[in-house]
């Protein structure tokens, strides 16, 4: 009985495992909505950096103007998502910058970035090219904001799973086991020796187990009817009459019937009928032998 688990911390658990994946599988779709939703916009933003770009920098590569290619690049290079920009125009001239720890270096060759964009800039459509630019961009913000996301998830689910644990364990044991004791106890009343049957459970709140308490009170009822009286005195009787105890008056609840201590009455009398027909007949020998 000991090495059994309780009714009580299976119900728990298995509704914190229900509530538990439940809200993980929530919490999941949750993730790959808002990862489509901010990889939707990191693209949208580096469009808008993209038009931009092929706006202004077609006029500052026609006119050789190192200075307004500058500052385009350093302009842009302000969005926290861009890590480095790369020009190549004219007769196999460049100019790069790249973020690191904040401040803007000069960048040669490509960066490894999580995304990379290029594209050919035009100063007239329908015309040859006049540059290529190379735009790198960072996902690091949207790691980090989907794990704090699944952060705040994880501590939401286990705040909700304490307040379930604490909720069930005391509705549970109310409402289940409460009403399951009073059965053991009444159950363990009823075998024990001395038990006189007329115990009943009381009323319970709950229609389920009213019906159960129901059942037990009529099954009380039937054993109290068959025994004839308590257990006790039911053993006693018999202990009496296997000792040749005959004499003794027996008690019973019931004048007739089918009960059990009420057939000890009439076994007892059906001894008692012979036992003095054996004494009739031994006086009878006794006397014709004299």
């Amino acid at each position: 009985m000991q090495g059994k688990p309780s009714i009580r911390l299976r119900f728990v658990v298995l509704f914190v495992l229900i509530v538990s994946l439940g809200l993980g599988a929530f919490g999941f779709w949750n993730y790959l909505t808002r990862k489509h939703e901010k990889e939707t916009e990191l693209a949208l933003r580096l469009g808008h950096i993209e038009a931009r770009i092929q706006t202004s920098l077609p006029i500052a590569i026609w006119q050789f103007n190192r200075e307004q290619i500058i500052n385009i690049v350093r302009s842009e290079l302000n969005d926290p998502v861009v890590t480095g920009i790369t020009i190549r125009y004219g007769n196999k001239q460049a100019f790069g910058l790249q973020r690191v720890n904040g401040a803007l270096v000069g960048l040669e060759g490509v960066l490894k970035a999580d995304i990379t964009r290029q594209f050919d800039v035009f100063y007239e459509p329908g015309e040859p090219k006049v540059g290529t630019v190379a735009i790198y961009a960072s996902e690091r913000g949207i790691r980090e904001s989907l794990q704090n996301d699944l952060v705040q998830l994880v501590l939401q689910i286990l705040t909700i799973n304490c307040m379930i644990v604490a909720a069930l364990y005391a509705i549970v044991t109310k409402q289940v086991l409460s009403p399951l004791g009073k059965i053991r106890d009444a159950l363990d009343a009823i075998a024990s020796s001395g038990s006189n049957l007329q115990r009943h459970l009381p009323p319970a709140d709950t229609r389920e187990f009213q019906a159960v308490i129901d059942n037990v009170n009529r099954y009380i009822d039937k054993l109290q009817t068959l025994m004839g009286g308590t257990i006790e005195r039911v053993h006693a009787t018999i202990q009496r009459i296997a000792d040749g105890d005959l004499g003794s008056a027996i008690h019973t609840e019931q004048a007739q019937g089918d009960s059990v201590l009420h057939r000890l009455v009439q076994m007892r009398d059906k001894l008692s009928a012979v036992q003095l027909s054996q004494q009739h007949v031994q006086a009878q020998l006794q006397a014709a032998n004299e």
